[in-house]
């Protein structure tokens, strides 16, 4: 099945009081492909870590972001990807919040929910 869209649809209405999640397509086993909108959404501040046994890689499509793997700090701005790899304890630290943070991000070898 073919399938398309555009991560700037409805952008307007998106990610206002809290960060936008939407996978946008699953149909290959062990890969899912997830547009997230934030603006100026983080991690918890209490310290929790996100930490995931497959890949993740994000590109940061408008806006910036900036997360913190492993201890080491990194920024993102439009255009700009990253690839966390499996078992990276990551936390998002700062998003855009004037300009909208839209992340395409990349799940490989997700494991079936």
């Amino acid at each position: 099945m073919i399938k398309n869209g555009n991560f700037f649809d409805a952008l307007a209405g998106l990610g206002h009081s809290e960060e936008f999640f939407e996978n946008l397509d699953a149909t290959v086993p062990g890969f899912r492909l997830e547009r997230i909108v934030s603006r100026g959404q983080t991690s918890p501040p209490d310290g929790d870590y996100y930490e995931q046994n497959w890949t993740e890689i994000v590109i940061v499509l408008s806006g910036e972001a900036e997360l913190e793997i492993e201890g080491e700090n990194y920024t993102l701005k439009a255009g700009a990807w990253l690839n966390i790899p499996p078992n990276a304890r990551h936390r998002v630290t700062k998003t855009s919040s004037e300009t909208p943070c839209v992340w395409c991000a990349m799940h490989i070898d997700e494991p079936k929910a």
